[in-house]
């Protein structure tokens, strides 16, 4: 198996990102870094209202998370690290991308229980965000080695089918 990996897990909110990742990044061993997290510790954008600080400090904080993807031996998780874990394939070709998806209704109900459906109402907003900004929909599937729909499966079977998934791409 190769020495420095790097797994990148994307999809939209209460697709199960963060428990899966979490869970990948335990049984493999690998460093766990979630976008949200490192947002949370750079972000000041209160007070900027300028388009163009406000895009130049969007631009640090893709930065941000592309040496987290360059430093390797991690399992990171957020809505962009798909599209951003893409451009550096070429000089990571190990590197794997993984989309989760789950049917709305899914999301809904699993954003309900933990109290962030208010969450859920800005997915449209970033989607379309996240196409004024790259200029491409990053949620495509062309971005992605393994998409899975976890919408009627456990997160230990995502989980399961991911593991299974990465063993077979780094042997």
């Amino acid at each position: 198996m190769q020495n420095n990996r790097r797994i990148c897990i994307s999809g939209l909110l209460a697709s199960g990102k963060s428990t899966i990742a979490k869970e990948i990044s335990s049984s493999l061993d690998l460093r766990y870094v979630s976008v949200g997290n490192i947002y949370r510790r750079n972000s000041s954008l209160s007070g900027i209202e300028n388009p163009e600080e406000i895009k130049k400090w969007d631009n640090y904080l893709d930065s941000l998370i592309v040496e987290e993807i360059q430093e390797g031996n991690l399992v990171i998780e957020g809505r962009t690290v798909g599209y951003l874990g893409n451009t550096q394939k070429k000089d990571f070709p190990g590197l794997i991308n993984i989309l989760l998806s789950s049917d709305p209704e899914v999301r809904k109900e699993r954003a309900r229980k933990r109290g962030g459906e208010r969450g859920l109402r800005r997915d449209s907003l970033d989607v379309h965000r996240f196409y004024e900004k790259y200029g491409v929909d990053i949620f495509s599937d062309c971005y992605y080695d393994c998409i899975i729909d976890n919408s009627f499966i456990s997160a230990e079977e995502s989980v399961d089918v991911i593991k299974k998934y990465i063993e077979r791409r780094l042997e």
